[in-house]
C-alpha cells in the first residue's frame, strides 16, 4: 500500500474532522458577529479541501476507496446536519461557557 496514500488519507480526514467542528462552533456556539462568517467560510472550506485530499488518496490506492467514502460522506453529512440544526434553533443555540 502506498504510503503517501494513505497519510494523504489522514490529513484529509483530519481536515474533514475539525472543518465539521468548526462549522459547528461558528454557527452555533459563538455568538452572531462578524467573525462568524468568516470562521464559517474557512470550516467549509477545509471540509471541501479535506474531501478532495481523501478522494485523491482514494485514486492513487484503490484499496482506500472505502474508507474515503466513508470520510467523505461523512464530511457532507455533518455539514447539513450542521445547517439543519441552525435553522431549527438559531445561531448561537448553545453558548460557550464566557461568550454568552
Amino acid at each position: 500500500m502506498n504510503s503517501n496514500a494513505v497519510m494523504r488519507l489522514v490529513a484529509g480526514s483530519v481536515e474533514i474532522s475539525f472543518g465539521a467542528t468548526g462549522f459547528f462552533v461558528s454557527l452555533l456556539m459563538l455568538p452572531a458577529s462578524v467573525f462568524t462568517v468568516i470562521l464559517s467560510g474557512v470550516s467549509v472550506v477545509m471540509v471541501t479541501k479535506g474531501s478532495y485530499n481523501s478522494w485523491t488518496a482514494a485514486r492513487a490506492e484503490s484499496r482506500l476507496r472505502p474508507v474515503a467514502r466513508v470520510f467523505l460522506w461523512a464530511g457532507a453529512l455533518a455539514v447539513v446536519t450542521i445547517l439543519v440544526l441552525l435553522a431549527i434553533f438559531g445561531s448561537g443555540a448553545w453558548p460557550l461557557a464566557g461568550f454568552a
